[in-house]
């Protein structure tokens, strides 16, 4: 138990938790960004994908070129 004390007092808290907190908040700000991206790219594919309907495919080529 002597050593877990030890320990415990040479560990600067302020310090460690500065350094956590400083690599948290970037991968953070960096999710909210992702999920707006994604959550935008969902809606804009959801309103192409109304507008789209089975007759519209119907004008496609799919015919290739040699």
């Amino acid at each position: 138990m002597k050593a877990n004390n030890e320990y415990t007092k040479a560990i600067n808290w302020k310090l460690f938790y500065r350094n956590v907190f400083a690599l948290v908040i970037p991968i953070a700000i960096q999710n909210l960004i992702n999920v707006g991206v994604t959550a935008t790219a969902v809606i804009m594919l959801g309103k192409v994908g109304d507008r789209m309907k089975g007759e519209d495919l119907g004008d496609i080529d799919f015919e290739e070129e040699f």
